[in-house]
């Protein structure tokens, strides 16, 4: 594709993007680019103005299931390059060879963790040709195991948590962890950082376990602290990592030049659209567009100001991970832990309104 082509992509893709956000829906900018690029390689006769991105589109789907969306509501076109392979074959496959690298490796360090991300590429590729490139560039440049497991719902964290069925994810160890971070998360306790594939996994598996459980106010502390657990993470990596989990967070921020950093007397600037966006959900009047410094079209903020704002993103990505998720058959450990987490809430309900009562 020609470089006129790519900026034409791109002028296109926002345009969609902003029509999107008038009608309060939210489009992955990056997938779709990667879907239009796809359709205009596989129909090169077509406009992709024929296309309705937006109306089809469906947040709740990964790439792969959008691919497919798309396919059924335009039959006529092609959306495959050859015949897609087969799904049960696919994530044997994964698992496989996630399994082989677990072995092997014991303690990842940075180089290893990107040795992992290829492979498990390698096979993406077979699935689906056209990925995100951008942002998978910038993980593997910047993104460990370690950051993964402190930001689970980094794309690279989930496509990893998914190379494992739920049967395998159903192990005494990673039940009773993720049974815990959800307890503590009851007692507004941040869940402390262990080994980064237990945390990553369990992370994971405590998001099934909520599906199970119809009570948005315990997904709430739930997200919330897990939130908290992010922030302190991100509170404590440099920059380049910082702006590795914005970037694939599709949040609009950027260090500020020395110039500019002595002339505002903040180190970094956000989008006012993510700023209002971020921010309503955070109490305190500094948190009002009209008491922050603005221009043209950005909100300069500290750092840990910065952290904060992501951190709210982190919770709402929490919270429709567990509105969407996806479980074919429900295994018996994990029916057995739900109804143990829900009869703690309940116990904890019970006990909290007997203290609170007056005394006759």
């Amino acid at each position: 594709m020609k470089a006129i082509d790519e900026e034409i992509l791109d002028a296109y893709v926002r345009s969609l993007v902003k029509s999107a956000e008038y009608i309060n829906k939210y489009v992955n900018p990056v997938e779709l680019k990667a879907l239009i690029r796809r359709f205009m390689t596989l129909n090169t006769d077509v406009d992709p103005r024929v296309i309705d991105w937006i109306g089809i589109w469906d947040d709740k789907l990964m790439y792969r299931e959008q691919i497919e969306n798309f396919r059924q509501h335009y039959p006529m076109y092609r959306w495959y390059s050859e015949k897609p392979i087969d799904e049960e074959a696919f994530k044997h496959a994964k698992r496989s060879k996630l399994k082989t690298l677990l072995d092997e490796i014991k303690d990842l360090d940075e180089e290893s963790l990107r040795e992992l991300i290829q492979k498990l590429g390698e096979l993406s590729k077979v699935e689906q040709k056209q990925e995100p490139v951008a942002q998978k560039a910038v993980q593997k440049a910047k993104i460990t195991l370690k950051v993964l497991a402190g930001v689970p719902v980094l794309l690279e964290a989930r496509a990893f948590a998914s190379a494992f069925s739920v049967e395998e994810l159903c192990q005494n160890h990673l039940l009773r962890e993720a049974r815990g971070r959800i307890n503590a998360s009851f007692s507004g306790f941040v869940w402390p950082f262990g080994d980064p594939i237990k945390d990553l996994l369990s992370f994971h598996l405590a998001v099934i376990l909520l599906s199970q459980i119809r009570d948005r106010r315990v997904w709430e502390r739930f997200a919330e602290a897990e939130a908290k657990r992010t922030e302190d993470f991100m509170n404590a990596t440099d920059d380049e990592v910082l702006k590795a989990i914005w970037t694939d967070l599709l949040i609009r921020a950027e260090r500020c030049g020395p110039d500019e950093e002595e002339r505002t007397g903040f180190p970094y600037r956000i989008h006012v659209t993510d700023f209002l966006r971020l921010a309503k959900g955070i109490d305190g009047t500094q948190w009002r567009l009209e008491n922050r410094k603005f221009w043209k079209g950005w909100v300069y903020v500290t750092r840990r100001e910065l952290v904060r704002l992501i951190s709210e993103e982190v919770e709402s990505r929490i919270l429709r991970m567990i509105e969407t998720v996806k479980v074919d058959r429900v295994p018996e450990p994990i029916k057995e832990t739900a109804e143990r987490i829900m009869l703690a809430v309940r116990f904890a309900k019970t006990d909290n309104k007997q203290t609170t009562q007056t005394p006759p």
